[in-house]
């Protein structure tokens, strides 16, 4: 298509009219905009409910040695590695979610999500040994959760593309109603306390304490979690 002549008499009388042209309303009854609204919410719901069990739901329970009832997937995700993934029930997954287990450093490298878990969109884990969730865990986007440091420290090992060593790798635990914000890091050997939060944003570089709210670079206890009246004794997911 030939480009646009900008000295034409059509592109003058356009760009003369132009705010005219962005300010044109073609009203609609509002009764209509309404069911159109809503018929536009219910279409996308429904989609994204047959692509998550009929689709990516299938693929999971293909690739993990367990995945409990109640599983929604929404959106795509990346599951590699050669070891063995465990989700429990009623479990929420949010799109871009990536799962790295097992570096052939150690057999059986694990991931647990236990039951009631919220993992939300972009989140990252790699263990190359383990990383065990509890139950009713929220995980919010972009928080990335290592057991190990991806890359032997030593420069020799890394120009010549050695794995990682065992004895730099180091699980992760993070307990029962555990809370992680917006773009957390969670370092190896990290054990983070039933009902704790991690505000947006922190570095988790050594363990919290139950019932705290950590926030900062590296992560420090700011606050306390209000207790619970009838707190229950939450046990971490044993799903298999």
């Amino acid at each position: 298509m030939a480009a646009i002549n900008r000295d034409g008499k059509l592109f003058n009388l356009l760009k003369r009219n132009y705010k005219g042209l962005i300010g044109l309303r073609f009203p609609m009854p509002r009764i209509i905009a309404g069911v159109l609204f809503r018929e536009r919410i219910l279409r996308n719901y429904i989609w994204l409910y047959l692509k998550s069990k009929l689709y990516y739901e299938n693929l999971l329970r293909y690739r993990c040695q367990h995945v409990g009832k109640n599983l929604m997937v929404f959106g795509g995700f990346m599951l590699e590695g050669n070891g063995n993934v465990y989700i429990g029930d009623n479990c929420t997954i949010h799109n871009r979610v990536n799962l790295f287990v097992g570096r052939h450093i150690i057999e059986n490298a694990e991931i647990r999500i236990g039951d009631n878990c919220n993992i939300g969109n972009g989140v990252f884990m790699e263990a190359a040994k383990s990383i065990r969730i509890g139950n009713n865990c929220m995980i919010a986007g972009g928080t990335m959760i290592f057991d190990n440091d991806s890359h032997p420290l030593s420069v020799g090992d890394r120009r010549n593309n050695r794995k990682t060593p065992e004895d730099a790798i180091n699980p992760v635990v993070i307990e029962d109603d555990v809370w992680i914000g917006e773009r957390c890091f969670i370092l190896k050997g990290v054990t983070i306390g039933r009902g704790s939060i991690i505000s947006a944003g922190s570095i988790v570089s050594r363990s919290v304490e139950p019932m705290k709210i950590v926030m900062g670079l590296p992560a420090r206890v700011a606050l306390w979690v209000p207790p619970d009246e009838n707190p229950e004794k939450g046990k971490l997911s044993s799903a298999s």
